[in-house]
């Protein structure tokens, strides 16, 4: 596309992308610690993008949670595969979206740990598919939101506990 080589040559966005860090590398834990990110290098990055989402938009009543997948070819530790989307290998994301316009409030990039994380103020008998669901839509409860989610994040208790938190 010219557009593209217009604004930069090749060299000078490689060379940009080449150092380009969003998070000190050394701080990383390593691979065998329980408490290793494979996020680490852009987590810093994903949590102002999920700060901002939430702050410049106002949002409708109605909204929902389902996952997306980045459609990513190359090789990654995380990397999916869903047969039921349209680009079928990527990078899988859980997502908050209002129904009427599909603008993503907060969302969670799958990483292969989502069965420790721990959001706050959750209770104890979350399944896995409660817990997405539970860090998700941590920032709106008490305020009347309708939820919708897919078959997979359905649970009693999950319902239950939104249910009496509005």
């Amino acid at each position: 596309m010219p557009v593209f080589s217009a604004a930069m040559v090749r060299h000078r966005y490689e060379s940009i992308m080449y150092f380009m860090h969003f998070n000190n590398n050394t701080l990383c834990r390593p691979q065998g610690d329980p408490q290793f990110d494979r996020l680490h290098k852009i987590q810093p990055l994903v949590n102002h993008l999920n700060q901002k989402c939430v702050h410049i938009y106002t949002r409708q009543q109605i909204i929902c949670v389902d996952q997306s997948l980045i459609n990513f070819s190359r090789r990654l530790a995380f990397n999916q595969f869903l047969l039921s989307k349209h680009a079928r290998y990527g990078v899988k994301m859980y997502k908050t979206c209002e129904r009427a316009t599909g603008y993503t409030y907060k969302f969670r990039i799958y990483n292969v740990k989502d069965s420790h994380m721990e959001p706050p103020r959750m209770p104890r008998c979350m399944g896995s598919s409660g817990k997405i669901v539970w860090d998700l839509v941590s920032s709106f409860l008490h305020m009347g939101y309708h939820l919708y989610v897919e078959n997979f994040y359905s649970s009693v208790p999950l319902f239950r506990h939104l249910y009496n938190l509005g």
